[in-house]
């Protein structure tokens, strides 16, 4: 993996120069999978798949949290 570290005076980055580096950093800190709304939010006309494919498939979202906006969406 190839990467840029850079520091501040209050913060170290690090920056990754590859996409697939980059991708196989958030699948590796990953829980679930998107739930479908996320994806169309987010990925909006693209055809849902896993996100991670070594998690289990779509999590289910109980009736009280469809709608509830998710952290990122307030």
């Amino acid at each position: 993996m190839r990467c840029l570290v850079t520091a501040g005076a209050d913060a170290v980055r690090i920056w990754y120069l590859k996409p697939e580096d980059l991708i196989a950093e958030v699948q590796a800190r990953s829980l679930r999978n998107l739930t479908r709304p996320e994806w169309e939010f987010y990925l909006d006309g693209m055809p849902y798949r896993k996100t991670c494919p070594n998690l289990q498939d779509e999590p289910v979202e109980s009736d009280e949290s469809k709608d509830e906006p998710t952290a990122s969406q307030q």
